[in-house]
């Protein structure tokens, strides 16, 4: 979940520009918009390793298993509406474009993410154009379904898993906590001034 930061970083300055309730377009292709995928959260990937290397060293030994959030995939059709209603936004399909510029567009409203750090106390963030990049990359290149088996690691016994989506939600509450976007909490305050 790399690009999951600056992603958030945009979905909270876009909140603080536009509102809560505002549309946030999928900034990807229509393709990738309904292309199913497995996500592989840092915690699920940490419970794995911790089961295989203490509850089935023997059988983990030497072996590779796929890890991932649930052995159902999911499409961003599934998960954007999920992220930025962390924000307070609706989530709506992709636009005409295929890719949304989110990086001219976060250019052009630096002042406004400025004034967003000083509202909401947060740690200002530099983002590089490397990082727009793999954002980039993710929502428009992977046109194909990108689903996980996890039959092997289900096989030895990890069976735990988080519904479809709900990864993002702990990165975007930990990036929170970081003090590098407003907290849910804070975001609800804010509708209500």
């Amino acid at each position: 979940m790399t690009f999951v930061e600056p992603l958030a970083l945009y979905l909270a300055l876009y909140r603080f520009v536009n509102g809560p309730g505002a549309s946030v377009i999928f900034p990807g292709t229509r393709t990738n918009f309904t292309y199913t995928f497995t996500d592989s959260s840092r915690d699920l990937i940490s419970k794995s390793e911790i089961y295989l290397s203490v509850i089935q060293p023997e059988q983990a030994n030497g072996e590779a298993f796929n890890i991932a959030d649930t052995d159902v995939p999911g499409s961003w059709s599934m998960k954007w509406p999920i992220i930025a209603e962390y924000f307070g936004l609706k989530g709506i399909g992709p636009g005409e474009k295929g890719w949304e510029d989110l990086e001219e567009w976060w250019k052009e409203h630096q002042d406004d993410y400025r004034r967003m750090c000083e509202t909401y106390n947060l740690e200002h963030r530099d983002v590089p154009s490397s990082s727009w990049i793999f954002v980039k990359a993710g929502f428009t290149l992977l046109e194909r379904n990108r689903e996980m088996c996890l039959g092997k690691i289900r096989g030895v016994g990890f069976e735990e898993e988080i519904p479809v989506g709900e990864g993002y939600i702990v990165a975007l509450e930990r990036i929170a906590e970081a003090r590098l976007i407003p907290s849910r909490r804070a975001l609800s305050a804010s509708c209500r001034i």
